[in-house]
């Protein structure tokens, strides 16, 4: 399994210099246009970096027919499936990694910054776990071009969610301040996490077939 997530960091380090350098230039842009432009920065780094480095890879994969390849492997079914759910949760947690660095660098060069604490990292952080719980299991499931759909299918949910705490007046700021609010998202989060992953690998068992 080890040898698989090495394959894909090596195959596809060109993505990755391209897609951190991007995502310098976009947080720096987006955070000097104000605070009410954070939540956008910090979906918006996660997405780039999963879809430019993981999804890429996904797409050449569904392309050149790679799980046939992978199925002649004398390696088990189940290490290419958590191979790739490894791959995203650490690009997850690199990219908000990648935020609080930039945005403390930010600070101390006198530039605008996004007001980010953890509480509010690991409200967006919970949410893109779910994602990209999601976007693996349709890839699994079917393809990458299904998969990949589910992008425009999170931004539309983003904003009725968005417009719909607006509508009722609710500060979602309130509910992270709530005991132990966090930590049951967190929670619920890898526990979807888990159970797409469960599905994924049941997909994946059955491509054969």
């Amino acid at each position: 399994m080890i040898q698989l997530i090495l394959k894909d960091f090596n195959f596809n380090k060109k993505n990755i210099y391209i897609s951190f350098l991007v995502c310098l230039v976009g947080f720096y842009l987006i955070s000097q246009d104000g605070e009410r432009y954070k939540i956008l920065a910090c979906t918006l780094i996660p997405l780039l970096l999963f879809n430019f480095i993981i999804g890429k890879l996904c797409f050449i994969e569904d392309r050149d027919k790679v799980f046939k390849y992978i199925q002649a492997l004398p390696i088990k079914k189940s290490h290419f499936v958590i191979a790739k759910y490894f791959e995203g949760f650490v690009i997850l947690v690199v990219s908000f990694v990648f935020i609080f660095i930039e945005n403390f660098v930010l600070k101390i060069l006198n530039k605008n910054y996004f007001n980010l604490d953890l509480q509010y990292a690991l409200l967006i952080f919970s949410i893109m776990l779910i994602y990209v719980g999601i976007f693996f299991l349709l890839y699994f499931r079917f393809n990458y071009q299904v998969a990949n759909q589910t992008l425009v299918v999170f931004y539309i949910f983003c904003l009725m969610g968005y417009k719909l705490l607006e509508l009722l007046n609710l500060d979602i700021l309130k509910f992270m301040n709530y005991k132990y609010f966090n930590i049951f998202l967190l929670v619920f989060a890898f526990s979807c996490y888990t159970f797409t992953f469960i599905l994924s690998r049941h997909s994946y068992y059955r491509k054969d077939e």
